[in-house]
């Protein structure tokens, strides 16, 4: 995970606004068998995607803007993460 601080003026007031990176790239071919049918982000540890473990750990600290770099298995990270609404986050 990667955080990323910009400086914005809303009103006359200067804020903080801190976005979130994951990278999420990788076709996880060390991981095989595991990863054969699905994208190693999304295995699951403790019942719960590592990716998913990570969104939610960066809404935890107040993150709410995150952005995933995703590789091979785009479609399959898209499909499970969605546009963040069910992490109250905004994710693209």
């Amino acid at each position: 995970m990667v955080l990323r601080w910009s400086l914005r003026i809303l009103n006359g007031v200067i804020i903080q606004i801190v976005r979130g990176l994951i990278l999420s790239g990788g076709a996880g071919t060390r991981m095989r068998p595991f990863t054969h049918t699905i994208a190693k982000q999304l295995l699951p540890v403790g019942n719960q995607p590592i990716l998913h473990r990570a969104i939610v750990k960066m809404v935890e600290a107040g993150i709410e803007d995150i952005v995933i770099v995703v590789g091979d298995t785009a479609d399959q990270v898209v499909g499970s993460v969605g546009d963040g609404s069910d992490f109250s986050a905004d994710i693209s």
